[in-house]
C-alpha cells in the first residue's frame, strides 16, 4: 500500500469535516439542514419557510377587467432580443406570471409554469420596487419627511454603526455602501442572515 498516496486524501477529507464543524456551530444545525435539503433559493420558498397569513381588508383594493381595450404587442424588444414574440421572450427568461396594469385596469395578463392568480411565489427583487410605491405613499401621507431623510432619524440604533450619512434614497437606489454579498454560498453570511430573519419573525 502507498502511503504516500493515502495522506493527501486524509488530510483533505480532515479539511472537509473541519469545515463542515465550524459551519454548524457558526450558522446554526437549522441553517445547515435547510441548505443541505432546498439548496439554492428559488420562488416556491415561501413553502418550506415559516410564514404569518395575512387578513385581507374587509374591502379591499381591486383592479378593473381591462382586457381587449389595448392593443397590447405580441412582438417586443427586450435587452439583446429584438423583434421576439412575447409568449418566447416570457418562455425564454421563466417568467411565471406577466401583467401589464395601467390606469387601475389589468390590461393584459399571461401565466406559466401551471402558475395562475392565486399561486403565491416570492416576489425577490420585484418587492423593492413595491416598497419604492410605498415610500413614495407614506411621504405623500406626511409620514417620512423626504427620500433625503437619513435612515438614522427612523433606526438611531444605526448612528453608532456609520450610517449617519446614509439617507433613504440612498437605500432605495442600493448605493448605501453595505458591504453585503448577496449569494447562495453556504458558508456565507447571506444564507445564515435570511434563515435567522425567518426565524426571529416567526419567534
Amino acid at each position: 500500500m502507498n502511503t504516500r498516496r493515502i495522506k493527501p486524501y486524509f488530510a483533505v477529507s480532515l479539511f472537509a469535516l473541519a469545515a463542515a464543524i465550524v459551519w454548524i456551530v457558526a450558522a446554526g444545525p437549522v441553517t445547515v439542514y435547510r441548505t443541505v435539503v432546498y439548496n439554492f433559493s428559488g420562488i416556491e420558498d415561501d413553502r418550506i419557510f415559516p410564514q404569518h397569513h395575512l387578513t385581507a381588508a374587509a374591502e379591499p383594493f381591486r383592479f378593473r377587467e381591462g382586457h381587449g381595450k389595448w392593443n397590447i404587442p405580441t412582438v417586443v424588444s427586450f435587452g439583446d432580443r429584438r423583434d421576439v414574440h412575447l409568449s418566447e421572450l416570457l418562455s425564454a427568461t421563466d417568467t411565471v406570471a406577466f401583467l401589464v396594469v395601467k390606469d387601475d385596469a389589468i390590461l393584459f395578463e399571461k401565466y406559466n409554469a401551471n402558475f395562475d392568480r392565486a399561486t403565491s411565489s416570492l416576489s425577490f427583487s420585484m418587492a423593492k420596487s413595491v416598497f419604492s410605491i410605498l415610500v413614495g405613499c407614506a411621504i405623500a401621507d406626511g409620514y417620512l419627511k423626504s427620500i433625503d431623510q437619513p435612515v438614522t432619524d427612523l433606526v438611531p440604533e444605526l448612528k453608532s454603526r456609520g450610517f449617519t450619512p446614509v439617507t433613504l434614497k440612498h437605500l432605495l437606489q442600493m448605493t448605501s455602501g453595505i458591504d453585503y454579498a448577496e449569494n447562495d454560498f453556504p458558508f456565507g453570511i447571506h444564507v445564515r442572515f435570511s434563515i435567522q430573519t425567518v426565524s426571529n419573525k416567526k419567534s
